[in-house]
């Protein structure tokens, strides 16, 4: 479906309701392992009709207008969110590997995570890259490894011309990791 063809249906049916019609379509493809030229004259065709027998009441829902809170309450509330967030950045420390590093074990992507044991003066030298997968599910899904912030940085620059397999291979082969 287009995205013109999907506003259409938004304009005339509304946003829930125009979600739930393509989620029945896409459940009965999925089910027959039917294919249609265009997803968009199915649903006129046939799945709206579905859609209203399973779910009264939610065009209309979908097509009401949503009251909008006095602008004093707005702020408020703006307010309020944005007093919870914490500074990007926070820790002083600007990870330039955020999703680019991968575990070499799992595939997933490595996190920096703050070495509290640590007292040093460079923030670089209190950080630990260490596997996601390992971190969230623990030894039933990859083994324990880390590379030190530090490390990684200057392996990058000194051996920055190469592939990223080289670089981490050669920390290795350094580190006895």
């Amino acid at each position: 479906m287009t995205e013109p063809e999907y506003d259409k249906l938004v304009s005339q049916f509304g946003e829930q309701f125009t979600l739930a019609c393509i989620e029945e379509l896409d459940n009965y493809k999925g089910a027959k392992g039917r294919t249609y030229k265009s997803d968009y004259r199915a649903i006129l065709s046939w799945v709206v009709d579905r859609v209203r027998e399973k779910r009264p009441g939610l065009e209309k829902a979908s097509k009401e207008t949503v009251q909008t809170a006095p602008q004093e309450e707005f702020d408020t509330v703006q307010q309020l969110m944005t007093s919870r967030r914490r500074e990007q950045n926070a820790g002083g420390f600007e990870n330039i590997f955020a999703g680019v590093i991968k575990c070499a074990d799992c595939g997933y992507a490595l996190r920096a995570m703050n070495a509290n044991r640590r007292k040093r003066p460079d923030v670089i030298d209190c950080v630990l890259y260490s596997c996601n997968n390992y971190a969230r599910y623990g030894r039933s899904e990859c083994t324990p490894h880390n590379i030190e912030a530090r490390d990684l940085f200057n392996a990058v620059l000194d051996r920055g011309h190469g592939d990223v397999d080289d670089v981490i291979d050669a920390y290795e082969d350094d580190t006895g990791y």
